[in-house]
């Protein structure tokens, strides 16, 4: 079982990388490499080369985005098999691949600069990635901020005529909605937690209710016997 799940991580990362190196990949001297599968592109050409032609650019971006359909049933897999990591390292190891995947898929989808150069991931929200992820929950927030830009994409940039839309929107919804699920239970398992400014109110209260009761405590001791009480009772008196 685990051999299966970690076999669905390593084609996650390997089909991304040849879903971003199209053009690297297809000039590369003295041969080109064709690793974009045949029984995918061949229904939208006759040559792989074609692609990097601008009159071409829409077939291409129709192949690439089916593409990043194909890539991206791979990914409850991938989520499975991270949930049964329990060492911190071996985590972050696995995840931070993961999530810069489906972060690189998000932005070559229906992105015709594929065709023109590398489509890569910002180097500032790379470093935000290695920063942040420390565990599923983040791992999960991760997921569903990439999953929410190709839905919208999907939605607002992909032509209904695309033929893989639908099966893209499909993707997208079922892995949130998974995203989502497993963020509540983990919010559930963690202590509640107050706003930020109920938090500094409780502690101005209790600030206050010390100093009041430092003062009671001072002006009682200052008399005596009875007087220290008589003291007390003057300072609540006068709160009354």
């Amino acid at each position: 079982r685990a051999d299966v799940l970690s076999n669905h991580m390593g084609l996650f990362l390997q089909k991304t990388n040849i879903i971003r190196d199209y053009l690297e990949d297809i000039n590369e001297e003295p041969a080109p490499r064709m690793f974009w599968p045949r029984e995918i592109w061949g229904e939208y050409g006759s040559s792989l080369d074609d692609f990097k032609q601008l009159a071409n650019r829409r077939a291409a971006v129709q192949c690439l985005n089916h593409l990043v359909c194909d890539a991206l049933r791979h990914l409850p897999h991938c989520i499975k098999f991270m949930q049964g990591l329990r060492n911190r390292d071996v985590f972050r190891f696995c995840a931070i691949p993961q999530i810069m995947a489906i972060g690189t898929l998000a932005r070559c989808y229906n992105n015709g600069a594929v065709f023109e150069g590398a489509v890569k991931l910002r180097r500032g929200l790379t470093a935000r990635i290695f920063d942040e992820c420390d565990g599923l929950g983040e791992l999960y927030c991760w997921f569903a901020e990439f999953l929410q830009a190709l839905q919208e994409k999907a939605l607002l940039q992909v032509h209904k005529t695309d033929p893989t839309r639908e099966v893209m929107l499909d993707l997208v919804s079922s892995n949130l909605q998974h995203c989502e699920f497993e963020l509540e239970k983990i919010k559930a398992k963690q202590p509640r937690r107050l706003p930020a400014q109920q938090r500094m109110l409780d502690v101005m209260l209790l600030l206050l209710t010390g100093a009041w009761f430092y003062r009671a405590w001072e002006l009682g001791s200052s008399s005596s016997g009875s007087g220290s009480m008589a003291g007390v009772w003057g300072l609540l008196d006068g709160a009354g």
